[in-house]
C-alpha cells in the first residue's frame, strides 16, 4: 500500500511504494495532478480529474477505483482513498491518502462472475432438472424451469417448501436420501421414484453435491427423468417373458 501527501496548493509527495504501484521511477517522474492523470486509463481520467478538483476545493475525498495504463498496454486496477485535515478554523490544510493495487482481486472477481454466469446458464436452460436445497431444513432455495415442467409445479409453489411438503417424496424416503448424501458427501446417478403434483410417478437419476452458500450448507441436485426408459425396460422384459417357449408336459 502506497501513501501520498498533498497540500492545498497541489504539491504532491509520494512514498516509494506509490512509485512501485504506478510503475514509475522517483528519479524521472514528478507527481502532480497532470502527470498523475497521464498515468491513468483515458476513460478514468475525467472522473479522477473531478475527484482532484473537489479535493482541492476542500471537499472530503472518498474512495475511488480506477485503472493504471502501463506503457506495454496492460492495465492495473488501483483502489485509492484520502482524508482531509483542516486547520483550527475549519480551513482545509492538507490531504493524505493511500493507493493499493487490487488487480488480482478484480481478476478473481471477474473469474467468479464468469463462473457464476456459466452456472446460471446451465442452471436455467439445462435439459436436466436442477435444484438448490438448504441442508438445515430441506427447503428448495431455487429450481430451474425443467424441474417445474417435470413436476408440474409453479415456482411460487416450490420455493420455500420441501419435497415432502410437495408430496414428491415420503418422509421416510427423504430421510434415507439425506442420510446417504451426508454419509457419502453427495450421490451420483442413484435411482429414485418420486411423484409429480398430480401424483404421476416419475423415475429419476439423482446426483447431488454439497456446497456452501452464504455460510450455510446446501445441496445442488441434478435430476434426470428416466421414466420412459424404465417403462421401456419393463415392456421389453415382459415381451421377452412372452417369447420364452413353454415346456412340453409330454405324454403320461
Amino acid at each position: 500500500i502506497g501513501s501520498w501527501f498533498c497540500d492545498m496548493t497541489g504539491r504532491i509527495a509520494w512514498t516509494d511504494e506509490m512509485y512501485h504501484i504506478y510503475g514509475v521511477s522517483p528519479d524521472t517522474f514528478v507527481p502532480d495532478a497532470e502527470t498523475f492523470l497521464n498515468l491513468l486509463h483515458p476513460d478514468d481520467r475525467p472522473t479522477m480529474r473531478e475527484w482532484i478538483r473537489a479535493c482541492l476545493a476542500g471537499k472530503e475525498p472518498g474512495e475511488l477505483e480506477f485503472r493504471r495504463l502501463l506503457p506495454d498496454g496492460s492495465v492495473r486496477f488501483i483502489s485509492g482513498r484520502g482524508a482531509l485535515t483542516r486547520h483550527a478554523g475549519n480551513k482545509p490544510a492538507y490531504m493524505t491518502g493511500t493507493a493499493q493495487d487490487i488487480t488480482e482481486r478484480r481478476r478473481e472477481q471477474e473469474r467468479l462472475r464468469l463462473s457464476e454466469e456459466k452456472f446460471s446458464s446451465v442452471f436455467r436452460i439445462g435439459p436436466a432438472a436442477i435444484t438448490i436445497t438448504r441442508v438445515a431444513d430441506g427447503k428448495f432455495i431455487d429450481v430451474n424451469d425443467t424441474f417445474l415442467s417435470i413436476f408440474e409445479f409453479s415456482r411460487e409453489e416450490v420455493i420455500g417448501h420441501t419435497s415432502t411438503e410437495l408430496k414428491m417424496l415420503t418422509p421416510e424416503t427423504r430421510a434415507t436420501l439425506i442420510q446417504a448424501q451426508l454419509e457419502s458427501g453427495g450421490l451420483r446417478n442413484a435411482e429414485l421414484l418420486t411423484h409429480s403434483k398430480s401424483g404421476r410417478p416419475i423415475n429419476l437419476l439423482f446426483s447431488s453435491k454439497p456446497v456452501e452458500l452464504d455460510g450455510e450448507p446446501h445441496h445442488i441436485t441434478i435430476l434426470v427423468d428416466i421414466t420412459d426408459r424404465k417403462r421401456a425396460e419393463v415392456t421389453l422384459r415382459m415381451s421377452e417373458e412372452d417369447r420364452k417357449p413353454v415346456p412340453s408336459k409330454g405324454w403320461a
